[in-house]
């Protein structure tokens, strides 16, 4: 009876596209099941997750969990999203009362979750890159605001706050800055119409805003309000997307007016009328 006691592996079997190490021929095939074992399985994965760098580990483990293949089971997909609770909670507890002691217990969620949805194949894992962008951008528009606050007006700076600022006003401000003027010279601007353009250039000398052409395929033309205070709007404020070719073409015209040196200085020497002045002239 012919018994194998050695193994051998093809190098070409898991990834055709590329050459692996050459195997140990001196592998017992025991060996090799102690090595899949489960007990193996968990003490290996535990020990790779508490030398690594765990936060690391746990933005990776959020960011690709979604682009996995193995989401089968809903059992599977149930335990999985408690184990993602249960680090969440032991993350707030840690860093609520600085428990430093209870992320000994974090690195047993990638254990489990090694164990509920590992396979044979390489899965498509990329190094997670978003959360490092979220906070850029968290600290460069904290950053704006901050430079917004210290350049306003001082009659508008001592009545707004950094969370008033944030929460109520460029939400509304997003859209009070986007004028719809007649793509026309402003001397022939109705009175109406000039005193909307002055009262909107005070207003964004007040708040200190300007707004921006950017260099991309659009060719748009924003502030950098709109980024920052995008939050789910109401029936009243309707996204320029859905207001058709027109009135976007007419809102773009206002901030290109407003962007141009030459027509703000006309807005702002412009003297509005007074309420009497129009009333003897009508």
């Amino acid at each position: 009876m012919l018994c194998l006691s050695r193994i051998r592996h093809n190098p070409l079997q898991d990834t055709p596209d590329s050459l692996t190490p050459m195997p140990d021929l001196g592998a017992d095939v025991k060996k090799f099941g102690e090595e899949n074992s489960s007990t193996f399985r968990f003490q290996h994965i535990l020990k790779v997750c508490q030398s690594a760098p765990y936060e690391k580990v746990v933005q990776g483990w959020f960011e690709n969990d979604l682009n996995l293949k193995q989401f089968v089971l809903m059992e599977s997909i149930l335990c999985e999203l408690e184990w993602t609770l249960f680090v969440d909670m032991q993350l707030r507890e840690i860093m609520h009362s600085q428990a430093w002691t209870l992320m000994a217990y974090l690195p047993f969620a990638c254990v489990a979750h090694h164990f509920r949805f590992a396979s044979v194949g390489w899965p498509d894992i990329k190094f997670p890159p978003h959360m490092q962008e979220m906070n850029q951008k968290l600290a460069k528009n904290q950053n704006l605001v901050a430079a917004m606050v210290s350049d306003m007006r001082p009659s508008t700076r001592a009545f707004t706050g950094t969370t008033q600022l944030v929460c109520d006003i460029l939400p509304f401000l997003v859209h009070i800055t986007q004028p719809t003027l007649r793509p026309v010279s402003t001397q022939l601007y109705s009175k109406d119409e000039k005193r909307d353009l002055a009262g909107l250039v005070d207003t964004m000398i007040g708040y200190n805003l300007t707004h921006t052409q950017e260099k991309n395929v659009h060719c748009t033309i924003s502030s950098w309000t709109r980024e920052y205070a995008r939050f789910p709007c109401n029936g009243s404020f309707m996204p320029m997307e859905l207001l058709g070719r027109g009135a976007f073409g007419a809102v773009y015209r206002g901030k290109l007016a407003l962007g141009r040196d030459k027509i703000v200085r006309v807005a702002i020497k412009e003297p509005v009328d007074a309420p009497e002045k129009l009333k003897e002239s009508a």
